[in-house]
């Protein structure tokens, strides 16, 4: 009875729900071994921009490492109220736990992030835990978010590093821990990590909760009644299409600020697509603000719109209209201001469209198809 009740305990301090941010789809379980688990997942520091989520794993089952899990829990929960990088909160619970781990000679591995939902940045920080999975969905590619320090309670002396990634619309990542790769079936195969890739890759286009439900029914048919010999957590994250609104004084002092912004959102779709979208965001900009607005005041509304194949960019502002269709392009000894700036964006993105005087103000249309 006792035992029953820390499972209902243990049980009790997961997250009772995956957080809800805009652009994004959480899925998450987590099964024991045994009654207890030495297993956790847990979200914090949630706002409308960012999560914070952690997987460890105590190495061990039963008892003992689920007093360890609730232990590391309690800290890592306060550690994130005082430090914002994944890497603080590993390096701060890892010394915190070093003696009691190093007393009851065992270790943790642990996965931390932390996701600004925007600009689609995962800053991780990985304590020798399992290779978390990231699905590349344009390229349909894999790749592997490897360690980046040793486990807790190895060695607080060697710091754990951090490392990141950008997400972009249809990417996936899988958190989880080594009891789903090294489930074993009643001939003592086990399961793999392979097999995990291939499933990701196979239900990528579904929600995170379909995905999650296919890797645990795949694992429960591949061990075909075998019981688990270890604990089994599983949390995955899916960036979903999303909308990022911006607004700025139209002056050229937030120029440089409002080009950044664009660039940093971009970059879901790798440097060089944001770089090329930077040149045209700049010359668009800054037409705004030394030709439209030159003798008005008012904001520059920009709506950035990012899809899995494309970003498109609008843009407001309520200074003076002008027509587009009367900038040719420019004669190649005469690359003076004026035409040339609007033949380079031409160049540069698949659609551009300008609307003046409409209800929301001048706008202007760019879109840029991403491989």
């Amino acid at each position: 009875q006792e035992v029953e009740l820390a499972m209902e305990i243990q049980r009790s301090l997961l997250p009772h729900q995956v957080p809800d941010l805009r652009g994004y789809g959480f899925a998450a379980t987590a099964r024991a071994a045994r009654y207890v688990s030495g297993d956790f997942y847990d979200f914090a520091g949630l706002s409308p921009d960012t999560c914070y989520l952690i997987v460890a794993d105590i190495a061990g089952k039963g008892v003992p490492a689920a007093l360890l899990s609730s232990a590391a829990r309690t800290l890592f929960r306060a550690q994130d109220k005082h430090d914002t990088s994944p890497a603080a909160i590993l390096n701060g619970v890892s010394r915190a736990l070093y003696e009691d781990l190093e007393r009851a000679d065992t270790f943790i591995t642990a996965f931390a992030a932390r996701l600004d939902a925007p600009y689609g940045r995962l800053t991780y920080a990985n304590a020798g835990h399992t290779e978390i999975i990231w699905w590349r969905d344009a390229q349909g590619e894999s790749h592997t978010l490897r360690a980046t320090g040793m486990p807790l309670g190895i060695d607080p002396a060697f710091p754990i590093e951090e490392a990141e990634i950008v997400l972009r619309p249809d990417d996936i990542v899988l958190f989880y821990t080594d009891g789903v790769t090294e489930a074993a079936n009643a001939d003592g195969e086990l399961f793999g990590l392979q097999r995990l890739i291939e499933l990701v890759a196979e239900h990528s286009h579904g929600t995170a909760e379909e995905l999650l439900q296919a890797i645990v029914g795949a694992v429960e048919s591949f061990q075909a009644g075998a019981p688990l010999s270890d604990d089994v957590t599983l949390v995955v994250l899916k960036a979903l299409p999303r909308t990022i609104r911006l607004t700025y004084p139209a002056t050229l002092e937030h120029l440089s600020d409002i080009v950044a912004q664009i660039r940093k959102v971009a970059e879901a779709y790798g440097e060089g697509f944001a770089r090329q979208i930077e040149l045209a965001a700049s010359e668009i900009v800054t037409n705004i603000i030394t030709h439209a607005c030159r003798e008005r005041a008012g904001d520059l509304r920009v709506q950035l719109t990012l899809s899995p194949d494309r970003l498109q960019i609008d843009s407001y502002d309520d200074g003076e209209p002008f027509d587009l269709g009367q900038v040719a392009a420019p004669e190649p000894d005469e690359l003076q201001e004026g035409g040339y700036g609007l033949f380079v964006v031409r160049q540069i993105v698949d659609e551009l469209e300008y609307e003046p005087a409409t209800p929301e103000g001048n706008h202007w249309r760019l879109v840029k198809s991403a491989a």
